[in-house]
């Protein structure tokens, strides 16, 4: 080959080319000044932005978890990062280099050889190009198996289920752990042979004197080309090897998750013959590397597709079409049974205990008398008016808010009580404007303050609730001695602490008081530190201001939130963590939930998220002083938490460590139970035939929240109460069901929290030989009520809204209560909304009162609600004769107890009202107010207004 006059080192490669892609002549390639210092600049933006700000964010990371005891966590989750990452970099750089060197090498020094001219592939532009494209597709590849690191980390540390798979006889543990890490080893080392081979054939074709479309290649490079279409086909076997068991953990085109008749019948032995067939391609392009066949590079894919679409695609809807949807239910009734049984297990379902219930349908006195303790906790208070009662009256101050009202379970000095309780959080964006400065958010304002609480059944004069803690600082019970509150759900922005600055604490007659964090689980600002937050937050502020020293913390990812799935992502949290008060210390509860979504035969409740096995396996709590986090195995029985255990030892601590105060107000989580509630309302059915015709489904019933407003689903609620076939009250979470469609109840399921029973599920079924009330039903009938529905369309007017609280449906011995509070509040914006009527049932009336106890003593007399509230006043109503009585021999006996007791002022207040009630008993008496229902009768009466 003659040169060119003129020409340089690519004219001698322009026939390996080919004219139209002629590589450019680089010795012409001049770089002025200016672009040079723009390549610099561009240099530098890019070491901030790939090296930078990852270091800076390991630094801080690492500086963070080591201030909370869990270095642990973060070193082993970057080592396992670290390994993965390096040894990815590392096979993915040597198989793409040496794949694109090959052949440049093959087609290109070989050919320069003839014509005299000796040059290393590595030495050419066309090599070094090659070398650093390799090098950053590997960077993409090294970052994808780093992404991968808890897949990894979980199949090495894998926990057996003891239970196996119903086709294949692999344990569950195989499908949760090993099969994610098979599935991401198997793409991950497709991708690689793909961009190899799609990298090779470019250079081939780049460089190819063949006419365009023909497949003249060299033999080399067919050779090359036919040694990875066998990879490629190698790989392919192994896909078909692991979609077996895919089978099972995977919705196809079956009524069923997991493998059906079709899969079993048909696509599974298609996948036998599949894998066969691509290992016979695999040997032939093999062989190929010998025998350099072009034919053979396109011929064998074309073979596979035309397999795939025929056995793969068109077979199996035809078999499902023709055998097996004629008759569904037969053929697929061992599998539906499988489902059934999984879904059972995966959602912690199989050990419910069902109960039947005899219904009496009739509230008594003696009846309300013999569940005292049920009565007495009956919930009045709904979330959002207490929520906005709590704002309004108990802020204190603008910079305060109450972002969620929590309910659990205490012992107060009148008995075991439930509870509504909201933490009072620092919201430093309810400051004025001019008050917004750098120092007040980070340096000055930084904590809440303390607690409100209410007894779910006392309410104040006006409607209001009845406080028992309340105030700055708190006082009342259950006493907290360190009301401040640095860590919460809504404390999002970083605060320093131990500065110069003094922290605004509470006023007290008028004068502030201050305090100073005395915690030890901030990161320290040292010089070092202090540039590092700086850059990360973008905040000079941090490194200027001399309120800063060196003896002052850090306090970042301050909520709930971010802290937790910072510290230990791999958990799924509760979006409910409640405020405890124990001890005299306030702490976060927080539970959380260790998910799959690769359970045999378990069919996700999320088909979005794919989740298809949960466990409430660790509670987690969170001090919201120092910010201190300490996780408790709840369920020591999760294979899940077992092997995260294993792979972050000393990380989780068993929950016998957990202080008996706290473990008192541990509580069934109502996220898991919204999901086993929704699991079984088809789930309950275990005879395949009536799962299959949905013949008993359940649904979840409706309530209305506003007056006029539109019905929505009624979600569970916590209730004091005593299940059937027990001795005592406890805290349960109940969720009410409706036949599918229908608005009769039909079971309701119940999670217990207390003691050695936490954890267990009791379902209990009505009587299916009659109707039993539902809630929406008991809605319909308070809409229609004549006396009701028209005073609660009066009262909500003239600047006055309704809000109807949860429709609660409480089991009180053999008969069923339904309770509905109803409050009005001003269409204001800074509306106080206030407690004034309470609406009760039974299955066969409905009347209202001013108070519960009266509702319950018109309820459980049989008598009825006569008299029509007026706008903005509440009207008691009119006793019989027969309730006067009553009302006089229950004073009476009331009194001589309280006189045994040495109470006289209460023994004086007794004689006094039953000299008011005798009066009424006198011809001419003007009767008053419904004396409603006396103490021996109805504990409530001593907790409502």
């Amino acid at each position: 080959m003659a040169r060119r006059g003129g020409g340089d080192f690519f004219d001698n490669v322009e026939p390996l080319f080919g004219r139209q892609v002629r590589p450019p002549n680089l010795s012409d390639i001049h770089i002025s000044r200016g672009t040079r210092r723009l390549l610099i600049i561009g240099a530098a933006v890019l070491v901030f932005l790939f090296v930078v700000n990852p270091l800076v964010g390991l630094y801080i990371d690492n500086a963070w978890f080591g201030s909370l005891g869990f270095k642990g966590i973060f070193q082993t989750r970057l080592g396992y990062q670290a390994r993965l990452g390096i040894g990815g970099f590392v096979v993915a750089f040597l198989v793409l280099a040496v794949n694109a060197v090959f052949a440049l090498r093959l087609l290109g020094p070989a050919a320069l050889s003839k014509i005299g001219v000796r040059k290393r592939v590595l030495d050419t532009a066309a090599g070094r190009l090659a070398v650093v494209g390799a090098a950053l597709v590997a960077l993409i590849f090294s970052r994808v198996a780093v992404a991968n690191w808890e897949t990894v980390a979980l199949a090495l540390n894998a926990t057996p289920f003891g239970r196996s798979d119903p086709v294949f006889n692999q344990d569950v543990g195989f499908y949760i752990f090993q099969l994610p890490a098979w599935e991401f080893a198997w793409g991950w080392v497709l991708g690689i042979v793909v961009v190899a081979f799609i990298s090779a054939g470019a250079i081939y074709a780049s460089r190819s004197t063949a006419t365009p479309g023909s497949l003249e290649l060299p033999a080399g490079a067919v050779a090359h080309m036919s040694l990875l279409g066998s990879a490629f086909f190698l790989l392919l076997a192994a896909h078909y090897r692991i979609a077996m068991y895919s089978m099972v953990v995977s919705k196809g085109i079956s009524v069923v998750f997991g493998a059906g008749y079709t899969d079993l019948n048909l696509r599974l032995p298609m996948y036998w013959v599949m894998l066969v067939l691509v290992l016979l391609l695999a040997l032939a392009l093999l062989a190929n590397v010998f025998l350099a066949r072009p034919f053979a590079l396109a011929a064998a894919p074309v073979v596979w597709l035309v397999l795939v679409v025929l056995l793969l695609g068109a077979a199996p809807p035809l078999y499902q079409f023709f055998f097996v949807k004629p008759n569904e239910a037969a053929q697929e009734s061992d599998n539906i049974r499988r489902e059934i049984e999984a879904t059972n297990r995966a959602y912690g379902l199989d050990n419910i205990v069902f109960k039947d219930f005899t219904d009496q349908a009739t509230i008594t006195p003696e009846l309300l008398a013999n569940n005292s303790g049920t009565v007495n906790n009956l919930r009045l208070w709904d979330y959002g008016p207490l929520k906005d009662t709590y704002n309004q009256i108990q802020t204190i101050r603008q910079y305060y808010d109450f972002h969620d009202v929590d309910i659990d379970r205490y012992t107060l000095s009148d008995g075991y009580r439930q509870v509504m309780i909201s933490a009072r959080e620092l919201s430093p964006n309810k400051l004025p404007e001019n008050a917004k400065t750098w120092v007040n958010q980070h340096l000055s304002y930084t904590h809440g303050y303390g607690a409100a609480a209410t007894p779910v059944t006392k309410v104040a004069g006006e409607g209001l609730p009845d406080l028992v803690l309340k105030d700055i600082p708190p006082t009342g019970e259950p006493k907290i001695d360190r009301p401040q509150i640095y860590f919460g759900e809504t404390t999002t922005s970083y605060v320093i602490v131990d500065t110069q600055e003094k922290e605004l604490d509470f006023e007290k007659e008028n004068i502030q008081q201050y305090s100073s964090w005395d915690g030890t689980n901030g990161v320290k600002l040292s010089l070092l530190p202090k540039l590092a937050f700086a850059y990360q937050l973008a905040d000079p502020n941090i490194l200027l201001s001399s309120q800063v020293t060196d003896g002052s913390q850090m306090l970042f990812r301050r909520d709930l939130s971010t802290r937790l799935k910072t510290l230990a992502p791999f958990l799924t949290y509760d979006s409910d963590p409640y405020i405890v008060v124990a001890g005299g210390r306030m702490e976060w509860m927080v539970d959380a939930y260790t998910t799959a979504d690769k359970y045999p035969y378990s069919d996700p409740y999320d088909a979005t998220l794919g989740v298809n096995y949960i466990r409430n396996a660790v509670k987690v709590v969170v001090d919201p002083y120092d910010g201190s986090v300490t996780f408790y195995i709840a369920d020591d029985k999760d294979p899940v938490i077992q092997t995260y255990a294993k792979i972050f030892p000393g990380t989780f601590h068993p929950i016998s460590e957990m202080p008996s105060e706290l473990r008192a107000h541990v509580r069934y989580p109502e996220g898991l139970f919204n999901i086993q509630s929704e699991r079984l309302r088809n789930y309950h059915m275990r005879d395949p035939n009536d799962f299959y015709r949905k013949a008993d489904s359940w649904a979840q019933p409706n309530e209305v929240k506003g007056q006029g407003g539109t019905p929505q689903p009624l979600q569970p609620y916590y209730v004091m109460m005593r299940l059937p076939g027990e001795d005592h009250e406890e805290f349960v979470l109940i969720q009410p069901y409706t036949p599918l469609n229908k608005a009769n109840m039909v079971a309701w399921l119940a999670a217990r929290s207390d003691g050695a029973a936490y954890g267990q599920l009791v379902a209990v079924r009505f009587p299916t030989n009659r109707q039993v009330t539902g809630p929406g039903q008991v809605e319909s009938r308070i809409d229609q009520d004549t006396v009701i529905s028209p005073a609660l369309t009066l009262l909500n007017s003239n600047g006055s809204q309704v809000r109807r609280g949860n429709l609660l449906v409480i089991p009180i011995g053999d008969g069923l209560l339904y309770v509905e509070p109803v409050f009005i509040a001003s269409t204001s914006t800074n509306a106080v909304p206030e407690l004034k009527k309470v609406i009760v049932a039974d299955e066969t009336r409905v009347v209202w009162a001013d108070t519960l106890t009266q509702a319950l003593a018109l309820l459980s007399n049989g008598q009825v609600s006569t008299v029509v509230p007026q706008p903005g006043t509440t009207q008691p109503s009119t006793p019989s004769q027969g309730d006067l009585i009553k009302r006089a021999n229950d004073l009476y006996a009331d009194a001589q107890n309280k006189l045994k007791n040495g109470d006289f002022k209460g023994y004086a207040d007794d004689i006094q009202q039953l000299g008011e009630v005798l009066k009424q008993l006198q011809p001419g008496g003007s009767p008053s107010a419904s004396p409603g229902a006396s103490p021996s009768i109805s504990p409530a009466a001593q907790a409502s207004p």
